[in-house]
């Protein structure tokens, strides 16, 4: 099971929210309510996206959060895992050699399997873009 983190998966959300309300900047509140996400929690994930160039935040009345970038220059990868890839929680897959159950660790043929799963997945979520996502008719 790959799990990704509540973190990323508001973080999703309220990048998805953004780019469909784009005429102007949208505020925390109003992503709060319509995502159902704790407006603390969700100022915190604003704050990393804007870190990381997704976002840009104005101050002021007329204020909030606007995309950094065109919805198609954002793909999947760059929200849930910006830092790296997404790696499998698959014992023998650790970077501690005593973590896999094989004594050879050397001669796992299922490795082969868990990494060419891990680099499919990392290329599917660099490929889906956040155009892809708000466009109704597209599909993946």
């Amino acid at each position: 099971m790959i799990r990704i983190s509540t973190k990323s998966r508001y973080g999703l959300r309220a990048t998805i929210d953004i780019a469909l309300h784009d005429k102007k900047p949208v505020t925390l509140s109003e992503i709060s309510q319509r995502q159902n996400i704790p407006i603390k929690y969700l100022s915190k994930i604003m704050t990393e996206l804007e870190k990381q160039g997704i976002v840009n935040s104005f101050r002021g009345p007329k204020g909030g959060y606007k995309l950094a970038h065109k919805p198609e220059d954002i793909n999947m990868k760059m929200l849930l895992a910006p830092d790296s890839s997404i790696k499998l929680s698959v014992p023998c897959m650790s970077e501690k050699p005593d973590d896999c159950p094989l004594v050879d660790i050397a001669n796992c043929h299922a490795q082969t399997v868990w990494k060419g799963l891990e680099k499919k997945l990392n290329q599917f979520l660099e490929s889906v873009t956040l155009s892809d996502l708000i466009e109704n008719n597209k599909t993946i």
